[in-house]
This record gives structure tokens, C-alpha cells and sequence, in this order.
């Protein structure tokens, strides 16, 4: 993946995290996601920081919930 691209993925994750997408992007992140094992492990490590920094307990939140967040999307069309 190039540089450039992969910043603005990496980007679009990041406000997907923080809930600053429209559902489409939501949903066309998540795709890119799903068919990326590296960005993947990215959002898992984002989901992780984020588990830590809110003080929960790491091994309650090593799910990955892209999946997830993608059904529950899907379920709204």
C-alpha cells in the first residue's frame, strides 16, 4: 500500500473510532478493513490503545469488532 494511501486510511479508521464518519464511510472503511490484514492489526491496535486509555480491562476487549460494527450497519439498510 502506498504512503499516501495508507495515511489516508489510516486517517479515515481513526475518525471512524472517534464516531466522526458518515454512515457510508463508516461502511466503506470497514470494507477496507475487512480486506486488509495490515490495516486490520491497525484498528485492532487503535481498539486496544483505546481500551487502555479508558482504563478498562485489556483481556474483556481483545475482540475485534469491526465485524461487528459492519453487521450492525448492514442491518440498517
Amino acid at each position: 500500500m502506498s504512503d499516501i494511501k495508507n495515511k489516508g486510511i489510516r486517517e479515515r479508521i481513526s475518525a471512524l473510532m472517534d464516531g466522526e464518519v458518515s454512515e457510508f464511510e463508516a461502511r466503506r472503511v470497514l470494507n477496507e478493513i475487512g480486506n486488509d490484514p495490515e490495516l486490520r492489526r491497525y484498528w485492532q491496535r487503535l481498539q486496544l490503545s483505546s481500551t487502555v486509555l479508558r482504563n478498562e480491562l485489556v483481556e474483556n476487549n481483545l475482540k475485534d469488532i469491526s465485524l461487528s460494527v459492519q453487521e450492525e450497519l448492514e442491518g440498517k439498510k
